[in-house]
């Protein structure tokens, strides 16, 4: 790191951080996922040494980088939408009151790879759970969507239709695929919640 590497960059300037903040509703603490087993899958907390000051040894906005990223807890997005950040967390959905958003994780669109189609529901249809409900194809092959509950699709995701790399980009914000009225509330206890699905893509 050189001298010119501190002053070259505007290392005052919060927006970024505030911006990451934005919605936040609380962290988990500790942010150490285990196992069924007991074993460590996941330690967020390991990257607690990021807020200190960042070292002569270490480049200055690698360290802001790394700072940014190793935030985590619920965020709210928007009315009854939702994130869950810094947990290393491929169908997830975020449920307030009788809706769920449905879309894909960031592991699934890491192994799908580019998406360049995607094929919501359309509005209206009834769904059931384990059903195939929509479908993406990324450069490398064509997968399924399966719904994880029942119910009424009541939006679509009307932007993927013109840029389905949003699965790709913001798989847990805007990259959504459609929103349902969950029917049978129940079936929600049967899906993974983010420790169980570690555990599962290992």
């Amino acid at each position: 790191m050189t001298s010119s590497d501190v002053t070259a960059y505007p290392f005052d300037d919060r927006a970024d951080f505030a911006d990451a903040d934005r919605g936040f509703v609380g962290a988990l603490e500790p942010c150490v996922i285990t196992n069924a087993a007991g074993r460590v899958v996941w330690d967020n907390d390991a990257y607690g040494f990021l807020d200190a000051e960042c070292p002569d040894t270490a480049h200055p906005s690698l360290w802001r980088q790394g700072q940014l990223v190793a935030r985590q807890g619920l965020y709210e997005v928007c009315d009854g939408i939702y994130q869950v950040r810094g947990l290393d967390l491929s169908n997830m959905t975020l449920v307030e009151g009788d809706t769920g958003t449905v879309g894909i994780t960031d592991h699934a669109q890491a192994e799908l790879t580019d998406i360049v189609f995607a094929e919501p529901p359309a509005v209206g249809k009834k769904v059931t759970a384990g059903e195939v409900a929509a479908v993406v194809e990324s450069v490398k092959a064509a997968s399924d969507i399966y719904s994880p509950v029942s119910g009424e699709v009541i939006e679509r995701n009307p932007a993927l239709d013109q840029d389905p790399a949003l699965l790709n980009t913001d798989p847990f914000g805007a990259g959504w695929i459609y929103k349902i009225r969950i029917a049978t509330p129940a079936e929600l206890d049967a899906l993974k919640d983010a420790a169980a699905y570690r555990t599962q893509i290992g």
